[in-house]
């Protein structure tokens, strides 16, 4: 099974190592959504996460919207913990969708065979909330709690841009770059680029808390028009044109890689890109993605998340209400 995939300065910036949005990204993206919750869903969440190992002491310990933020964000990150667990075992493919530069929405079926991406998996996964059931797995059985957990995770992959695109190079994991504390372009859209954008003017870390809800009061206004959108399949097309846009544009912009570009669609192993996609992998030098990224490159990845967030809010109000 494929390993679930792990913008900007002209100066090289040394940010700190993150898990594989990494598991910040997803936190803030849970924290958005736990403001935007009605009554009747924060209930709901608070109930269902109430004996998660995790989650529970927060709610536990506290109440309002503050416990049920801090909750949620605990379990965001579970859905990538648990792979390569038995636990995890048959979920891998389920955080992401490759989808080329000219494929499009009629492409996501032959893309996700027996459901095995993101897009399927959260329709079947609300499907369930909303009904109360649970998920079989293989050996494993998903509870609804399990599926909130899921859904919460899936929601920020399925806004990561390269989540949603390949150029050939599964989603960017193949192809070498350099800049923002990564050595892959997937890495660096899924952590390094986060951990740029939180930090102040001065450049000082911002906590989580703090940057979620400076990116909740950024982009308030849009709340009503991001939400418009509640197929994941247009979320995932969206997704897919950003990539190419501002993850993939710049470099296909200045003909810097190697071949005819973009490619189309390859299904590339991430524990092969050395034999699949030997051209991308062996880059030297690397892709300097600092002199590629701006600050244009910085609002898209926030404004990613924002949307992740509300979003996820309108999933959740919708499915426990």
């Amino acid at each position: 099974m494929r390993k679930v995939r792990k913008i900007g300065l002209v100066l090289a910036l040394s940010v700190r190592a993150g898990l594989p949005w990494g598991a910040e990204g997803h936190r803030v993206i849970a924290r958005i959504a736990a403001q935007h919750l009605s009554p009747r869903a924060k209930a709901r969440v608070a109930a269902l996460l109430a004996a998660d190992p995790q989650a529970g002491p927060f709610l536990n310990a506290g109440s309002g919207g503050d416990a049920l933020a801090s909750a949620m964000a605990a379990v965001a990150p579970w859905a990538d913990t648990i792979k390569g667990t038995k636990l995890g075992a048959g979920t891998d493919n389920w955080h992401f969708l490759d989808l080329a530069s000219a494929d499009g929405a009629a492409q996501i079926g032959q893309h996700c065979a027996n459901s095995d991406c993101v897009t399927a998996q959260l329709s079947i996964m609300t499907a369930n909330l909303k009904a109360g059931s649970s998920l079989p797995n293989g050996p494993n059985t998903y509870s609804p709690a399990d599926e909130l957990k899921f859904i919460i995770h899936f929601m920020g992959d399925l806004h990561q841009p390269l989540h949603c695109a390949t150029n050939a190079d599964a989603g960017g994991n193949c192809l070498a770059t350099r800049g923002f504390g990564e050595h892959e372009l997937h890495a660096t859209w899924d952590t390094g680029l986060i951990n740029q954008t939180m930090k102040d003017s001065k450049g000082h870390a911002i906590d989580e808390a703090g940057f979620a809800a400076s990116i909740d009061s950024e982009f308030a206004s849009q709340f009503a028009g991001s939400t418009n959108i509640t197929d994941f399949g247009q979320m995932a097309v969206e997704s897919h044109d950003i990539a190419f846009q501002a993850a993939y544009g710049p470099m296909l912009a200045r003909g810097i890689l190697p071949g005819v570009e973009p490619r189309g669609y390859l299904n590339v192993e991430v524990s092969r890109c050395a034999s699949e996609a030997p051209d991308f992998y062996n880059m030297n030098p690397p892709v300097d993605l600092t002199v590629l990224y701006n600050s244009a490159t910085l609002d898209a990845v926030r404004w990613q998340l924002a949307k992740a967030g509300y979003r996820l809010a309108v999933v959740l109000n919708h499915a426990l209400e």
